[in-house]
């Protein structure tokens, strides 16, 4: 008789643990699905920091000469974000894009004619065609230094142009300061003409 009622104590502490337990997870079940369920807000966007922005973009391309296309495509692209039904600065923005497509185009049929356009050093401004031209042409290789250089254009027909001024000694070891253009055709200066030939841009 003992052991019957020991027997089913036993059984009746295990099945109010158990509901203990089953309680306890059912109802953290429940908080977690009500959690995932709530949506995450996303943040809005001020309208009076938007329009702030807008008013400055609008203002900063008043600066930036038309002949800058990437900084007029960036900041046409940047205003369509902010303003997407504006018809004005879509217009715009698909302007630039198109100025850039054809500028690369164009870039790209050069290099197919001339190679690839000389760069400039980030050390003197000068370029490593014009300084190995002169060296080789010089009555005092080493005593040509450079002293300052043109950004790279170039001549329909001809090739790449860069004009440059230095120094250099000549035949009879007087330094003297001198201003050319130089033509460049894949890598190499093909043609040097007088300082006063071209116009620095």
């Amino acid at each position: 008789m003992k052991t019957a009622f020991k027997a089913f104590f036993a059984l009746c502490v295990i099945a109010y643990i158990a509901s203990m337990f089953g309680g306890q997870h059912s109802a953290e079940s429940s908080a977690n699905t009500q959690m995932a369920a709530t949506p995450i807000q996303a943040p809005k966007i001020d309208a009076s920091a938007k329009k702030a922005r807008e008013d400055e973009l609008v203002a900063l391309l008043k600066r930036v000469p038309s002949s800058d296309l990437q900084k007029n495509h960036d900041y046409y692209a940047e205003l369509c974000g902010l303003d997407p039904a504006n018809v004005s600065y879509k217009k715009k923005l698909a302007h630039y894009q198109g100025k850039i497509k054809k500028a690369k185009d164009a870039q790209k049929a050069r290099e197919k004619l001339w190679g690839p356009a000389p760069v400039q050093s980030g050390w003197d401004g000068s370029y490593y065609e014009v300084k190995r031209f002169l060296k080789q042409s010089a009555n005092d290789p080493d005593s040509i230094a450079m002293a300052g250089c043109t950004d790279v254009s170039f001549v329909s027909g001809k090739g790449w142009l860069v004009g440059c001024n230095y120094r250099g000694k000549n035949a009879f070891g007087g330094l003297i300061k001198t201003s050319n253009w130089f033509i460049i055709r894949h890598g190499q200066v093909v043609k040097m003409e007088p300082g006063d030939a071209y116009s620095a841009h």
